[in-house]
């Protein structure tokens, strides 16, 4: 009878220690695994780059100055009427268009878009590159004591102009309409004509998105995050309401998964950005060899109350298992038979 009873000890033994192990092993496996999450982030960089499907970017806003290189077309109807077509020529065509309002960006779909940012002596500037052509409208503003709207191309054909420059002084009571097409490849430099801030909201964004620039002199790769608000650049793991903040100069990249914008972009000081939606991946370092996930794990997803509680339920149920398949007692000084 003591044999037996040695033997059902140890079975009972060896069958807890296997749910030790068990436990262990999904522990571990539970603080390496990590899912998408929702995030929020806000951050202030020098440069972002995206791939974005929208088809428009940015809204009405005046410019000072308006660059644009890779221009495939531009056309301006004056008032009085007057016409100038500029053609396609050079690859290297570029015209500069000074005190206009524009009226938005349009884009092919699936775009990559890089953003760039600089202050000068004549304020901030921002430069829009895209993988596709862009498209736009710029209406010509009136002339000022200190601002009169201006259009000047280089390396372009227009009609029999055979030196590859276009100079012409736009309407002085405004109102000309210029469109432009750009090559792919192209930028746009845009240079605001106010102090306020001027960019977009609800920006789909797919893809990676980072924040950085390569160095022409070393081929590495630097972060581009700056100094932002008061709050700082920080991104939010909802699921679990941790907060991580970036040092300026970390170099960061997101891993968008579904659902994923960039809720505010504004110029002001900086490419200030405020995104939201679900993430795969969310990277860090001191530099790109130096990267480590921040996503939380499905450990630290579980240590909320309710993952708690539901962990609590479980072990609960498999232990009323072990009682019911007669492998732990059903009560003190009871063995199994």
């Amino acid at each position: 009878m003591s044999r037996v009873k040695s033997r059902v000890k140890k079975a009972i033994w060896l069958k807890a220690l296997c749910v030790w192990v068990v436990g262990g092993v999904a522990v571990v496996a539970m603080t390496l695994l990590r899912r998408p999450s929702p995030i929020d982030v806000r951050l202030t960089t020098t440069r972002a780059t995206f791939w974005t499907t929208t088809n428009r970017m940015f809204g009405s806003a005046d410019y000072e100055d308006v660059i644009i290189s890779g221009v495939a077309r531009i056309e301006v109807k004056s008032s009085p009427p007057r016409r100038i077509v500029v053609g396609r020529d050079d690859p290297l065509a570029s015209c500069a268009i000074t005190n206009v309002r524009g009226n938005g960006l349009q884009l092919d779909d699936k775009s990559l878009i890089r953003l760039d940012w600089r202050e000068g002596t004549l304020g901030e500037t921002v430069s829009i590159s895209s993988s596709n052509q862009m498209r736009g409208t710029l209406t010509s503003r009136a002339r000022t004591q200190h601002d009169a709207a201006t259009l000047t191309c280089v390396s372009i054909r227009n009609g029999g102009n055979k030196d590859g420059v276009v100079s012409e002084d736009l309407s002085p009571d405004g109102k000309d309409l210029i469109t432009f097409e750009t090559r792919e490849g192209s930028r746009l430099d845009l240079r605001s004509a106010s102090a306020g801030a001027f960019g977009d909201t609800q920006i789909p964004v797919f893809g990676d998105l980072t924040f950085s620039e390569i160095d022409s002199r070393t081929g590495e790769e630097k972060s581009t995050l700056i100094a932002g608000p008061p709050d700082g650049n920080r991104v939010v793991f909802e699921r679990v309401g941790r907060e991580i903040g970036f040092r300026p100069a970390t170099v960061v990249l997101i891993r968008p998964r579904s659902g994923f914008f960039i809720r505010r972009l504004s110029i002001d000081r900086g490419i200030q950005l405020e995104m939201h939606g679900v993430a795969s991946d969310v990277l860090t370092g001191a530099g790109t060899t130096d990267l480590s996930t921040q996503m939380p794990s499905v450990l630290d997803e579980w240590r909320d109350l309710k993952g708690v509680a539901t962990l609590a339920a479980a072990i609960a149920a498999f232990v009323g298992w072990l009682v019911g398949v007669r492998v732990l007692p059903t009560r003190t000084g009871h063995e199994p038979e």
